[in-house]
């Protein structure tokens, strides 16, 4: 009689301790943690290739990928072998077309970013290309595509948190995510690894500050005009409530963002 492995937990995942000698948790159905005695944990699948030989497959480190993570991955090779298609051999393919046609990180969101340009502002396409340059390009614009996985993707969003820019985070996945899809969808990958990014990042929860009652108004206005403070506060003070700017675009402005005789304000990408 077959045995049957019951599923594994998440907690089982996260406790499991390092031993001497590497070991397994099965999840059944070819997939199992294999925990090695540096206390690393990666996802292995066992599976059969259409040609009856035996595969072996991973998908990443946990808790970079979660077990719920695994089991899509999982389903998603089934899947392919279902179709008679190898996700080693695809996989290899992929690579080898990737190297022939030099194809990038940096390659693939220059284009995605030509793409998506045309549906954009001019100002947010800029700042786009910038966050890009500035917290992505340096670290895997270089490496192949078809190499990167969510670990790697990882590595520029965990660099901004470290600055404590949660939003800045936030929309560079978003970025990630976006480029990678039109990776697969371009055959230049067959596994999307920025899939599993998702929830990566928490958002802090904000409060916000109460707004001000209408009917307290005519007090903020008469506090202004008898302030017996600094002239520049007072002043900064009615200029924000004439243009509704955030309070650091006020402060860090400089005259050559100003056009006088145009009548405007240019606020650079930060």
């Amino acid at each position: 009689m077959s045995r049957t492995t019951a599923p594994l937990s998440d907690a089982a995942c996260r406790l499991a301790k390092p031993t001497d000698r590497a070991y397994k948790l099965f999840d059944g159905d070819g997939l199992y943690l294999l925990v090695q005695p540096n206390g690393r944990k990666g996802w292995r699948l066992r599976y059969v290739k259409p040609d009856g030989r035996e595969g072996l497959t991973s998908f990443g480190n946990y808790p970079v990928i979660g077990l719920a993570d695994a089991r899509r991955k999982r389903l998603e090779v089934k899947r392919m072998l279902a179709d008679g298609v190898d996700p080693i051999e695809t996989k290899h393919q992929a690579k080898a077309e990737a190297v022939i046609k030099g194809r990038t990180f940096e390659s693939v969101a220059l284009d995605w970013h030509t793409e998506m340009s045309a549906k954009w502002a001019p100002g947010h396409s800029k700042t786009v290309m910038s966050r890009l340059k500035t917290h992505v390009f340096p670290l895997i614009g270089a490496r192949a595509i078809v190499d990167l996985d969510t670990h790697d993707l990882m590595q520029p969003l965990e660099a901004i948190k470290k600055r404590g820019t949660i939003d800045v985070a936030l929309r560079v996945q978003n970025y990630l995510q976006s480029i990678m899809r039109e990776a697969k969808r371009l055959r230049l990958i067959t596994i999307n690894p920025a899939y599993d990014l998702e929830g990566s990042i928490k958002a802090p929860r904000v409060v916000h500050r109460p707004a001000l009652p209408l009917s307290r108004l005519p007090e903020l206005q008469e506090r202004i005009d008898t302030y017996k403070g600094r002239a520049l506060t007072r002043l900064t003070v009615m200029l924000s409530l004439h243009v509704f700017v955030r309070s650091s675009e006020l402060r860090f402005a400089r005259w050559s963002e100003f056009d006088l005789k145009r009548g405007t304000w240019e606020i650079p990408d930060t």
